[in-house]
């Protein structure tokens, strides 16, 4: 009676455990998904202030070019250049946020489902091993089962020695 006490005891814990790794596969996916919202935020940031200054840049250029055209023609020609450097390094600046915001993405999708994967394989591994006392506990319990049909007089006389023990223990504290 003492021994399907303490197995059930044990069969409980296992259970806590089992959610307790389920809840940490829930904590886990949810912080995988909060840093890719918060990279794809940061790219988007990243991706706007690029936007800006080419906007700037090329306000900029158009302020030139009107100043130029009202100069000499050789100042004209520089204008043209400057306008044409504008446009690349504001297409530059684009494809460099561009990139920045896609790896920025990729690294925290690869970080979520690493850690998705990881607590996955945790609460795989807690419930494989809640099995496997769940088999030994029914395996023990069978023994001291066919143990007690096989002696009944030796098992009666075990439990009493150990309770006799057991109560000395327990008294002497």
């Amino acid at each position: 009676m003492e021994l399907t006490g303490k197995l059930n005891t044990v069969t409980e814990t296992v259970d806590r455990v089992a959610v307790g790794a389920h809840e940490v596969v829930d904590r886990a996916t949810g912080a995988a998904a909060s840093v890719a919202e918060r990279a794809a935020g940061v790219a988007a940031d990243v991706s706007e202030k690029a936007s800006d200054v080419a906007v700037g840049m090329s306000n900029k250029a158009a302020s030139a070019h009107y100043a130029v055209d009202r100069a000499a023609d050789a100042t004209h020609l520089a204008a043209e250049k400057a306008v044409g450097m504008a446009a690349q390094v504001s297409e530059k600046a684009s494809d460099m946020a561009a990139r920045v915001s896609e790896k920025a993405s990729n690294v925290a999708a690869h970080v979520a489902e690493k850690a998705s994967g990881m607590a996955a394989q945790v609460a795989e591994t807690v419930d494989e091993k809640k099995k496997e006392l769940k088999d030994v506990q029914e395996d023990l319990l069978e023994t001291v089962r066919l143990y007690v049909q096989q002696s009944p007089v030796k098992a009666l006389a075990i439990a009493a020695v150990g309770g006799f023990l057991l109560s000395r223990v327990l008294r002497g504290r």
